[in-house]
């Protein structure tokens, strides 16, 4: 599906016709949810290993000791490959646990997967006996959302978590992930809206945005 709405199925897929959201932020989360929920697993999973792939091109890796990354949902981009690299590369891995309670969320370490449990909103997170982490300049932050535009905001899901988060770490490099299909022209957003460094899809790597940093 492009931007614009339309998608030429192949492979058999049949083809797909969409309207492309306008209106307040409610009105594009709705519309992006549905688009998310009704993608191809096979071809979100080959799209994802893709982009882990051109992530790994980007220049803030080669100072890199951290990286906050994420356990995806069934859809979302799936970065498990970078949490597997960064581990096998000896960098500090963060997991981010969110915290219903006060809206805000924390970035635990975890050596493995089996220091992370069942969550919140059905997430795999940190445990809470894992360490707190302190991100800084040298991490690396793998940021999941509903679509980005071309000057590198982000739409979440609408908790504000990570807003919140990279407001009080304004240090870390921000990488938004996601499909071609939802890196939309602009999108709408207010002050508290953190931007992207950069923007991954399986087709292009979008920015660095220039004064950003």
């Amino acid at each position: 599906m492009r931007p614009d709405g339309a998608q030429a199925g192949g492979n058999g897929e049949t083809a797909v016709r969409a309207v492309v959201p306008h209106g307040d932020k409610a009105g594009w989360r709705r519309w992006l949810r549905a688009a998310w929920a009704g993608l191809d697993r096979r071809e979100l999973a080959a799209a994802s290993r893709i982009i882990c792939q051109r992530v790994l091109s980007l220049p803030c890796w080669h100072e890199a000791t951290a990286c906050l990354a994420y356990a995806p949902l069934a859809a979302e981009v799936d970065v498990t490959p970078l949490v597997e690299w960064a581990w096998a590369r000896g960098l500090v891995v963060l997991l981010p646990r969110p915290e219903p309670a006060t809206r805000r969320m924390e970035a635990r370490e975890v050596r493995s997967w089996a220091d992370t449990e069942e969550g919140a909103y059905g997430l795999r997170v940190p445990k809470a006996a894992c360490p707190r982490g302190l991100p800084d300049g040298g991490t690396v932050a793998l940021v999941p959302g509903l679509a980005f535009d071309r000057q590198g905001w982000r739409l979440g899901r609408g908790a504000g978590y990570y807003d919140r988060f990279l407001a009080e770490w304004r240090g870390v490099w921000r990488v938004g992930v996601t499909l071609e299909r939802f890196v939309f022209p602009q999108l709408p957003r207010d002050p508290h809206d953190r931007r992207m460094d950069w923007v991954v899809t399986e087709e292009a790597i979008h920015g660095p945005w220039p004064g950003l940093r």
